[in-house]
């Protein structure tokens, strides 16, 4: 599968960011979550704003949390419907009124 996407913080649109290595090679002074918080097998899906970009960061406390956030972000988010969230543009706005 050859999927459109562009690798690197050089990328334009939202940058998706995964993993601790993916995270530390993101350059993110202030990322928003410390993985290391996270216990064995708990993953989590941040939506940042930084540096003037948004930001997905999918990160676990372990290979498993990691896979547990992965599944989430690529499994149940797009499948989450409603009529006011046309993209993740209005998703990362939706979620800073709440």
């Amino acid at each position: 599968m050859n999927l459109p996407i562009q690798r690197g913080i050089s990328a334009e649109g939202i940058l998706i960011v995964i993993g601790r290595s993916g995270l530390s090679a993101s350059g993110l002074s202030s990322p928003g979550i410390d993985p290391t918080s996270l216990d064995t097998g708990e993953g989590s899906v941040v939506i940042r704003n930084a540096d003037d970009r948004t930001w997905v960061l999918i990160v676990g406390g372990d290979d498993e949390g990691l896979m547990a956030a992965a599944r989430l972000f690529s499994g149940v988010l797009p499948h989450t419907r409603t009529s006011q969230l046309q993209n993740w543009t209005q998703l990362l706005k939706t979620f800073q009124m709440l």
